[in-house]
């Protein structure tokens, strides 16, 4: 059995499916069981009775309905006597939706809601086909903060602000709503457009625009989501194209913890009960026990493992799409934090996605709110989620100009892309390219070369002590070419940058276990599902977390180096990153254990494969 439920703040809904404000009353009843809705979004109510926008209102389009309805209402104290009442009758949570064009009446109507039956109030401040008077506070980032706070004032209810899809750049927005008070954002309201009648040459619509909804919408919203999940911590309820069991997936994985229905209600008024049913069998199918659970499930399937070994991470920036500005870093940190097993002690130390449009200002911003505690460049296309990366380093100079003033660390996967270059020569290549000309250039650049893979890239590391820190992988320091191709394609020991020769090994060991401080720790733990490890083309990446610090232990043991274990590790990294060693500890045994093949994965991911698996590791951590 599936539990459905799921928490938008204080409110816990029974399942994720809800009607859009707007397109569902009451009279539902007469063809749905209204109890089993996720919650009940009521018409928007203004304080006075509102005839609408003129006729004709709505028109078809391709790709769903184009409306100017103009948010009719009888009035507030007709919603209190008598609608609201209606509602009652029904189990499910009940959403008030409100409107005003005023902050100050805004503010006053959400503390006349806030009456019993009344579970949160939804602040309609993005309507697009309000009369000029206005009332779209979405649109402005400093209109919405102020609206929210005064409302936030006015009650004690849950406010959820629902956004407009015309702002420009509704991730700021919806910052702005999280920080007046909001404790969820609805993304979003319809996409203001136009019709033209080709018979009389106007408009379709009375009013002039319209509001646009139906399936052309959702990847424009789905968009929209991710973008806002990326940058606020309440919840989001997602609401724009949704017609079958799938659209409302895709927005769970986006980062919405709830749906709103419109167009469809209209097409078939049966079909949020169509969802609601598709939902719960999908996820019994998919071995889903929560459907809560289909937010952020590789997350937290696989920050355990790192938060049980390690106190702090670098993070890599590499999403889709990358984490670029202050505001997405705060974000995912505020993600992965969340997704946290509870008493676990982790500090995620996040870094900015270098691209052709980075912005020194942002960047020190970042830097100087201790939120950015690097840069990593990724050229374009070297691995997984770089296409956004650097394939010209002259304009990203600047950037890097403004780093070496800062004292800000630089992390660099170390790899040229061309096709004229084999793939087991890039990082000497790069090396030559670009690495050492950019360690020239800005000889106080502090820059950790990431993942190294070669006897070249050591020597140019020691070459560049104090300047330049490597970090090194387990598989690194264990893997040959011939392991991951000598008895067959084995895809599971696929990365980047590729394992080598025993040459490159041999090196990689002796520098590892040499005790020189500029050689740490460097994972680069990527869990990738089963499916795409293995595909005709696989993503580049292994999943060590579980057996990483184990595998340093068992190199470290066969080069008669465990005395430099602990420095490689957790001393050197912090001291060239400029930041104190953990105080913590953790205690390693020779003792072997079996490191599990696989991780679970909620939902459609299903397993992710663990490096080491099924083999005999004869080290482990036994307190930590």
């Amino acid at each position: 059995m599936v539990d459905m439920s799921v928490k938008i703040g204080s409110v816990t809904l029974p399942n994720p499916v809800l009607p859009a404000s707007g397109t569902f009353s009451a009279e539902f009843s007469q063809v749905i069981d209204l109890n089993r809705l996720g919650a009940l979004v009521t018409k928007t109510v203004s304080r006075n009775y509102r005839a609408g926008n003129p006729p004709p209102r709505v028109s078809e389009i391709e790709a769903g309905m184009i409306n100017s309805i103009g948010l009719p209402t009888k009035g507030l104290k007709y919603f209190l006597e008598v609608q609201l009442p209606e509602y009652k009758r029904f189990k499910p949570p009940l959403i008030a939706s409100v409107t005003s064009t005023d902050i100050e009446d805004f503010a006053a109507m959400v503390r006349e809601v806030s009456v019993p039956g009344v579970a949160a109030i939804e602040l309609n401040i993005s309507c697009p086909t309000r009369e000029p008077g206005g009332g779209n506070f979405a649109l402005n980032e400093e209109h919405t903060y102020k609206v929210v706070k005064q409302c936030r004032a006015a009650t004690d209810k849950p406010l959820w602000a629902k956004l407009s899809p015309n702002a420009g750049e509704i991730s700021s927005v919806a910052e702005a709503a999280e920080k007046g008070g909001a404790s969820a954002i609805t993304v979003s309201n319809t996409i203001l457009g136009l019709k033209i009648n080709l018979q009389t040459f106007r408009s379709c619509i009375g009013q002039g625009y319209g509001g646009i909804s139906g399936p052309g919408v959702k990847p424009i919203i789905l968009r929209m989501v991710h973008q806002c999940a990326k940058c606020v911590k309440i919840p989001i309820i997602g609401c724009g194209g949704i017609m079958k069991v799938e659209d409302v997936i895709e927005y769970l994985l986006a980062g919405a913890s709830a749906v709103e229905i419109g167009y469809l209600n209209f097409r078939n008024p049966t079909g949020m009960i169509a969802l609601i049913d598709g939902l719960e069998k999908w996820c019994q199918g998919r071995g889903f026990k929560r459907v809560a659970d289909l937010t952020g499930a590789m997350l937290k399937a696989a920050l355990p493992y790192t938060a049980r070994h390690f106190g702090r991470a670098i993070i890599m920036p590499n999403l889709l799409p990358p984490v670029c500005t202050v505001k997405e870093a705060e974000g995912y940190r505020g993600r992965i934090l969340k997704a946290l097993p509870a008493g676990a002690k982790f500090e995620p130390l996040m870094t900015c996605y270098m691209t052709h449009e980075t912005n020194p200002d942002e960047v020190e911003a970042g830097f100087k709110a201790g939120v950015f505690t690097g840069v990593k460049i990724y050229p374009a296309n070297v691995t997984t989620n770089s296409a956004a990366g650097v394939s010209d380093f002259r304009k990203i100079r600047r950037v890097i100009e403004r780093m070496e003033k800062l004292g800000m660390r630089l992390l660099i996967h170390s790899e040229v892309i061309d096709p004229e270059v084999d793939v087991f020569d890039r990082e000497s290549v790069f090396i030559e390219r670009e690495l050492a000309p950019l360690t020239r250039d800005f000889p106080g650049l502090k820059v950790i070369m990431e993942h190294v893979s070669s006897k070249d890239g050591v020597d140019f590391v020691r070459s560049k002590a104090g300047q330049v820190g490597g970090t090194i992988t387990p598989y690194h320091l264990m893997l040959t070419r011939t392991d991951w191709l000598g008895w067959g394609n084995r895809p599971y020991m696929y990365c980047a940058p590729v394992i080598k020769t025993a040459k490159d090994r041999a090196a990689l060991r002796a520098a590892a276990t040499s005790g020189e401080s500029n050689f740490f720790l460097g994972t680069d733990s990527a869990p990738h599902p089963v499916s795409r490890k293995l595909d005709v083309v696989g993503a580049a990446g292994l999943f060590n977390s579980p057996v990483a610090i184990g595998s340093y232990a068992q190199v470290f043991a066969e080069e008669n180096a465990l005395d430099k274990l602990e420095a490689f590790t957790s001393l050197n990294g912090p001291r060239h990153y400029g930041l104190p060693p953990n105080a913590e500890t953790i205690t390693l045994e020779r003792a072997p254990w079996t490191a599990p093949v696989e991780m679970k994965v909620e939902g459609p991911e299903e397993r992710a494969l663990i490096h080491r698996g099924g083999e005999a590791i004869p080290w482990r951590v036994v307190s930590a």
